[in-house]
């Protein structure tokens, strides 16, 4: 199936209301890993683009700034912690009972970082017209965003419940602080001319 034979706008409905039909729809295209870090990398530019643009309007961008000053970083950094979480969440999700297969974890979520970008497109246009509605809209997308996410966790890992897909959502998402921690600790002391050797 080319994308000119896709309905988007229809799959976009479906996943809002039935995810696991509209997920067994994606991974039935059976993408090649490649295609998909294509996919991942390009919306990852885009988001760079946009969350730029977003800084560029703000008085005060505060962390965010770093999309404007440095907008390759950005990306780097954006593309680069996509692709630790979810290999880091396929890791954890097979290990705590799941049975998962990689292609289709990636699949998942990556058609949830496009739908990600979209969303926040939507609410930056809404931001100009109507404030009010931008901020409901934001709040909607959260919700949202979360839901989807446990449903592609439980779906593409083959997990018994959303309850399950929520405990490897937290324990990747604890491990992948840990490790941080740990690696911006070590460069710290590294930088400071400190031995890490015991």
């Amino acid at each position: 199936m080319t994308p000119s034979q896709i309905k988007w706008g229809e799959l976009v409905l479906e996943t809002i209301r039935t995810p696991e039909q509209a997920a067994k729809q994606i991974i039935d295209w059976q993408l090649p890993h490649v295609a998909l870090y294509q996919v991942l990398f390009i919306v990852s530019a885009f988001n760079t683009l946009l969350t730029a643009f977003q800084v560029s309007l703000s008085d005060n961008p505060g962390p965010m700034g770093f999309a404007l000053t440095n907008p390759f970083a950005f990306f780097l950094l954006s593309a680069g912690v996509t692709v630790v979480f979810i290999h880091v969440v396929f890791w954890v999700g097979n290990t705590l009972g799941g049975n998962g297969e990689f292609s289709q974890l990636l699949a998942l979520l990556i058609w949830l970082e496009v739908l990600r970008f979209g969303a926040q497109s939507l609410i930056l246009i809404a931001s100009f017209l109507i404030p009010a509605l931008a901020l409901l809209m934001f709040l909607a997308v959260v919700v949202l965003n979360f839901w989807l996410l446990l449903n592609f966790l439980r779906i593409s890992l083959h997990l018994n419940s959303a309850w399950h897909a929520l405990g490897v959502l937290f324990t990747a998402i604890a491990g992948m602080v840990v490790g941080m921690t740990l690696i911006l600790s070590l460069i710290g002391l590294s930088t400071l001319g400190i031995s890490t050797n015991v």
